[in-house]
């Protein structure tokens, strides 16, 4: 695997915020890297409408990102810039929803970033 821009480009080429920066870390080619990366293409084109940026950080060739990042398990995905309220996701990315909950990604081009659900907790 190697760092991919879906859109074929290295910045935003309106300069207007509209795109997402994600970093996926892997390590080598396992399998369940290699399924987190393909579900997270799709996730992008489907929802994001092809404006993000995906960045594969191998944590066998770079270590120090783990403990910089503190990464303790892989596939590991995060949103860059850190967005209050994302969380990093690990596993195969295969529950979409959780996804774009998870990191604030708008569902279908929709908006900026969606409010994670509200779980109500009972009192008394």
């Amino acid at each position: 695997m190697t760092d991919v821009g879906l859109t074929g480009r290295d910045e935003d080429p309106g300069g207007n915020g509209d795109w997402f920066d994600l970093r996926l870390f892997v390590a080598n080619n396992q399998p369940r890297c290699v399924l987190a990366y393909q579900n997270l293409k799709a996730i992008c084109k489907k929802n994001l409408k092809g404006k993000c940026r995906i960045t594969v950080i191998d944590l066998v060739k770079e270590p120090e990102v783990a403990r910089r990042e503190q990464i303790t398990a892989v596939p590991t995905l995060m949103r860059a810039p850190f967005v209050t309220g994302s969380l990093k996701i690990v596993g195969t990315l295969s529950d979409q929803k959780k996804v774009l909950d998870g990191l604030r990604l708008p569902a279908r081009g929709t908006g900026t970033g969606r409010e994670p659900e509200r779980v109500a907790q009972r009192t008394g």
